[in-house]
């Protein structure tokens, strides 16, 4: 939830990904909203490093009103290690030059925000693989070189 609202995005139908994306907020006469594409699906080039938003069974958390998203798979089977992180005052997605995550690649995770740091936990890999360790993002703290 960022400010009352829920968004969703992500799954498949028919074994194929989904790249529309929507807004829920229960406070407005019409309260479901579709917002972009999370795919480079127009003509505009504000999509066009939007080759790998589109995701199953990923993990989504939120810091200072903007969504984390990370992990999962496609429908082909291929899973994601990257975040991209959604703002909702633009629409717009940035994670062509974020750090990816650290573990093992998995779908099935679950996860959580608390102040500035996204925790992600478990999750498996394949129908016998799965994980019991924690991770954690904190997108406010740098190395010092």
């Amino acid at each position: 939830m960022i400010d009352g609202k829920a968004y969703v995005c992500g799954g498949q139908n028919n074994n194929s990904d989904v790249s529309d994306f929507w807004r829920f907020d229960p406070s407005a006469a019409t309260p479901w909203t579709q917002l972009r594409d999370i795919a480079n699906t127009s003509d505009d080039d504000y999509d066009d490093d939007y080759t790998s938003i589109v995701r199953s069974y990923g993990v989504s958390f939120v810091i200072d009103g903007k969504a984390y998203l990370t992990l999962g798979s496609t429908a082909g089977g291929s899973y994601y290690s990257n975040y991209w992180i959604y703002d909702p005052e633009t629409d717009l997605w940035e994670g062509d030059d974020l750090t990816a995550f650290e573990g093992s690649t998995r779908i099935h995770a679950v996860c959580f925000s608390t102040g500035t740091r996204g925790i992600i936990a478990t999750g498996g890999s394949g129908s016998s693989s799965y994980f019991d360790d924690t991770w954690e993002l904190k997108p406010y703290e740098y190395e010092e070189e």
